[in-house]
């Protein structure tokens, strides 16, 4: 779980194959990945940025979303 400067919260969901944004307004919402299909993400982080980083664990990967 992360949460970005806006407060958003950012939640892996491996079980899911994806993230969920929860707004602070409480609205959730599956991430866009911009075509990117995750397979077992496993934790997120956000940078000062704002950038969405996600440990692709079945994939091998790390995925930026900017």
């Amino acid at each position: 779980m992360a949460v970005d400067g806006a407060g958003d919260v950012y939640i892996a969901d491996a079980n899911n194959s994806r993230v969920v944004e929860v707004t602070t307004t409480g609205t959730a919402s599956v991430l866009s990945t911009g075509g990117l299909t995750l397979n077992q993400p496993f934790s997120v982080a956000v940078d000062g940025a704002g950038d969405l980083y996600i440990t692709d664990t079945g994939n091998n990967r790390v995925v930026e979303v900017t």
